[in-house]
Parts: structure tokens; sequence; C-alpha cells
């Protein structure tokens, strides 16, 4: 499974233009992964083992509670395609490029909405040579970047990324961009 699938299957969230380009047989097959991830998710499993699904719908403050500090965060990150929530709800990729101090590149990133409710994780994965091309012109020099979803997204929230690595939150935010 691509790092972008598992971390679609972490957040409940599908590309519906993505599915609907796949052949009857491949869909059906699909479907089955979607029960599957289900069961797995029930028990803590595979992808789910972080429970990193655990805290979309959670207000931050409820997850990290006073475990946050300056990282240096900086990046840019925009919405790059639109699909759809396991419960039918619409849903929206989002990738781009972190760095703290600097240097090092958060591994896993919370996506909260403008009233601080976390709406899907990001994970940090290889950045697509197409996507560095066609969204960011090329400028994105690192071949490391990431891929989120937000979960039930409303196109009038303002949302925004912030590092989550080892359960601590960093002060500084990433806009997402429409």
């Amino acid at each position: 499974m691509y790092d972008k699938d598992a971390t679609a299957v972490i957040n409940g969230a599908f590309e519906v233009q993505r599915m609907q380009m796949l052949p009857l047989e491949l869909q059906q097959i699909f479907e089955e992964r979607i029960h599957l991830a289900s069961q797995l998710r029930a028990r803590h499993l595979d992808v789910f083992a972080d429970g990193l699904q655990d805290w979309i719908g959670l207000r931050e403050v409820d997850v990290f509670g006073a475990r946050h500090r300056p990282e240096g965060l900086r990046g840019q990150c925009r919405i790059d395609a639109l699909g759809q929530c396991d419960n039918g709800a619409p849903a929206a990729r989002v990738s781009g490029q972190a760095f703290k101090h600097e240097q090092s590149i958060p591994w896993i990133l919370v996506i909260t909405d403008s009233n601080g409710v976390i709406r899907g994780v990001a994970r940090s994965a290889p950045i697509s040579p197409f996507i560095n091309r066609t969204f960011y012109q090329s400028k994105l020099t690192a071949n490391i970047g990431f891929v989120g979803y937000i979960r039930d997204y409303n196109p009038e929230l303002r949302y925004a990324l912030r590092s989550a690595d080892n359960l601590t939150l960093s002060d500084e935010e990433i806009p997402v961009q429409h």
C-alpha cells in the first residue's frame, strides 16, 4: 500500500475520481479493503496501531494538553484533490512540504480547523514529481513531503497543519491553501 493510500485509510477518506477510474473488478477489491480497514481500525492493527485515527474530531487541547513547543515549523501546503469520507461526508486531500528548525522533517502532522478541532492527520511521504511540477512549479527541492486528508471538509473554514511528532504539538502552524 502506498503511503498516500495508508494515510487515506487512517483518515477514512478516499478520492472518488480515482475510485471511478478503476475497472469494476478493482472497485470490488477496493470495497473489500474498505471493509477490512474497518475491522483493522476497530482492533487498532496495522496502520491503525498508533491510534492517529482516534485524534480526528477531537480538540487539539484534549489530545495534546500542555504538550506543545516551538519547533520552527515552516512550509507550504494546499488542497490538491477532493474526495469523500467513509461516512459519505466531503473530504479533501492536502499535500505539501514542511520543515522543523530548517532541517528536520516532521513525520506526523495534524490538520486542524479554525476552532482547534483535529480534522485529519498527515504523514511524511515522497513528493510526486508531477505534483511538484504542477502545483509548486518545481520549487520543492527535497524529495520528502507530506500527504493528509481533511474529514468533513468545509471550504468555508480555515485549516492549518501543525507538527505532532512524539505527541507534542508545534506552536507554529502552516496554513492550508484552498
